[in-house]
């Protein structure tokens, strides 16, 4: 922590010191031991504080409450204590080994890891086709609402991603090929003129770790994301840009035939851009003044090579998950009030992390129903085994048949002591007729017998 200072005070004999990390705006407060520990040790902190009042009024004050290694409390303990905001904010972290992942929550602390540069894992599609699967089949399987289990097995039997193969997933090809390398790139200004709510040309400089844009209601905050999402991708999530009331609604109501042009000023490996869109041709940018398609524009973005078109899509999906935010539905912050936390699920949908999901899922039902058809081949196969078996029988008896050396007498006699032999077991067959089927001249003779 660049410009803090570390202080550790006793504030109670029977408790370990409280360790205080002091800077120029802010005054946290790291308190450790059990659960019977914390209001002792904060109601220590509380009456240290309005000694040093006069000092420490101004600066934002936190205290948290950590856990050792092995402590464990209720989650309704941490729950009461961090939804407390009366007098400072509050946090309770398990320690761990790993100190750095333990107090990775704390939001006052810096992101990036102790050592290493940050990596990112692959989009579910590169990481597939990393793994040598047809891209057609990665983005099958990947891809929500693209292709049905039944539609992507159907077309694997009709050899459209060719001859099955075994998909390499080996651990240390995941590691080599584990993160994606990629430019740094860094979002400096944007300025925005006769877009939605932005009459007159504004600009807004950007470029710190975390930007914070906080305003009253009706001030322009969902204009100004929709002017994020307009310069980067050409329209806005909200706005249907295939309707014909896009280009109205995207424009300030009073700007008349005056132009509506967003531009994003970024830094890439050191390196300046300004990315220009305007309302008149959506569909093209301009970078530096060259006209530059959607997918180029993504690529200079996010830092990438513009064959990634998947991750180029999950870039899409993280603008435009910043609606999330909306004030009919406050989803995040409704839960990091209640809990201090994001719901992973809505985490996951802003870096396409649920790709992985979607990908497992839809393949395990690619291969229920491959194994459903297998199944059922196999139970058809048998049938017809029994069935061929059987007519075999059925044939090989006919063949002893028409082998058989019996003469027409003789089987004229055994004809008649069938017949003496079913009138003598009580059955009356004068009415019935009997037809030889031998053909020739013994029909006639039958036909009399």
């Amino acid at each position: 922590m660049n410009g803090a200072e570390f202080v550790e005070v006793a504030l109670r004999e029977e408790r370990l010191p409280v360790l205080l990390m002091l800077r120029d705006h802010a005054v946290t407060a790291f308190a450790i031991g059990e659960e019977a520990d914390y209001e002792p040790l904060y109601d220590a902190f509380k009456k240290h504080y309005m000694k040093r009042s006069a000092e420490w009024s101004a600066k934002d004050v936190s205290f948290v409450f950590c856990l050792p290694d092995g402590v464990s409390v209720h989650e309704e303990f941490c729950s009461r204590v961090e939804v407390d905001v009366y007098f400072c904010r509050k946090y309770v972290v398990q320690l761990e080994r790993d100190l750095h992942a333990s107090l990775a929550r704390l939001p006052f602390l810096p992101l990036s890891p102790v050592s290493g540069a940050p990596t990112r894992p692959p989009s579910a599609q590169t990481l597939l086709s990393q793994r040598s699967m047809k891209a057609a089949l990665a983005s099958a399987l990947v891809l929500p609402a693209r292709l049905s289990a039944e539609s992507i097995l159907d077309a694997s039997l009709a050899g459209q991603y060719g001859q099955p193969h075994k998909v390499d997933g080996s651990t240390a090809d995941a590691q080599g090929q584990g993160a994606e390398e990629r430019a740094h790139a860094t979002l400096k200004s944007i300025s925005i003129q006769n877009f939605r709510a932005y009459r007159t040309k504004k600009e807004f400089t950007l470029g710190t770790a975390v930007t914070v844009l906080y305003g009253p209601n009706g001030f322009g905050k969902t204009s100004f994301f929709d002017a994020v999402d307009f310069a980067a991708t050409g329209g806005v999530r909200r706005l249907n840009k295939a309707s014909a009331g896009f280009a109205k609604a995207a424009k300030h109501l009073d700007s008349g035939e005056e132009p509506t042009v967003v531009s994003l000023t970024l830094e890439r490996d050191g390196k300046p851009y300004v990315v220009t869109r305007t309302l008149a041709d959506p569909s093209n940018a301009h970078v530096d003044g060259r006209l530059t398609n959607r997918k180029d524009v993504l690529s200079l973005l996010t830092g990438g090579e513009s064959s990634s078109a998947d991750r180029l899509e999950n870039m899409v999906a993280v603008f435009r998950a910043t609606h999330l935010f909306s004030q009919d539905s406050q989803e995040l912050t409704q839960d990091v009030a209640e809990k201090c936390e994001l719901p992973a699920d809505i985490v996951s949908r802003m870096l396409a992390f649920e790709d992985y999901v979607g990908g497992v899922k839809k393949t395990n039902e690619v291969l229920k129903l491959a194994r459903q058809r297998i199944t059922q081949a196999k139970k058809r196969a048998s049938d017809a085994r029994q069935v061929v078996e059987t007519e075999a029988k059925e044939l090989a008896r006919l063949e002893g048949l028409a082998t058989a050396e019996a003469s027409p007498d003789q089987l004229d006699a055994r004809f008649k002591e069938l017949k003496q032999a079913i009138t003598s077991a009580g059955f009356e067959i004068s009415g019935i007729e009997v037809r030889d089927t031998r053909g020739g001249a013994s029909d006639a003779g039958c036909r009399s017998g």
